[in-house]
């Protein structure tokens, strides 16, 4: 990787900035996403997008001002380009999603009180079966092409 115009920049203070630039980066994908109209619709959620036009506009344009500064420092830093691999995405949200449904059986409910009488024998079995689908959908991108697990 190029070390741009701070050759003698750590690679721990690179990273640290990476890190934080590209969160900035995705955060305005989700933004330009949302000013063009973006309002997701699923099950449990909805989203309500009430932006203006003249919002739509400005969030717009300041994105796109926004992006030159964050391609300078990243070459001027050295930073690279951060590649998200959507196969290994699945792979981390789907096992870090894991533990809080597991946590959502009765078992783990106690902890808030009691619970109403028959909840366990309803919500458990219907738990069992989300943290199935979960396992498999994990085990679906378990394995790459190569035959190797999804890298970090």
């Amino acid at each position: 990787m190029a070390k741009g115009i701070f050759p003698t920049l750590s690679e721990n203070h690179r990273r640290s900035i990476r890190v934080t630039l590209v969160f900035l980066d995705e955060m305005l994908c989700d933004f330009e996403e949302i000013a063009k109209g973006r309002k997701r619709k699923s099950v449990l959620f909805v989203e309500r997008n009430e932006l203006s036009d003249e919002q739509r506009r400005a969030i717009l344009e300041k994105i796109e001002k926004m992006r030159p500064m964050l391609r300078t420092l990243g070459a001027d830093l050295g930073l690279g380009v951060e590649t998200h691999d959507l196969l290994r995405e699945v792979f981390w949200r789907t096992s870090m999603l894991w533990e809080h449904i597991v946590d959502t059986r009765s078992r783990g409910l106690k902890r808030y009180g009691a619970l109403p009488e028959g909840l366990p024998e309803y919500l458990d079995p219907k738990i069992k079966e989300i943290i199935r689908d979960l396992n498999e959908m994990t085990n679906i991108v378990r394995t790459q092409k190569d035959g190797k697990p999804p890298s970090s």
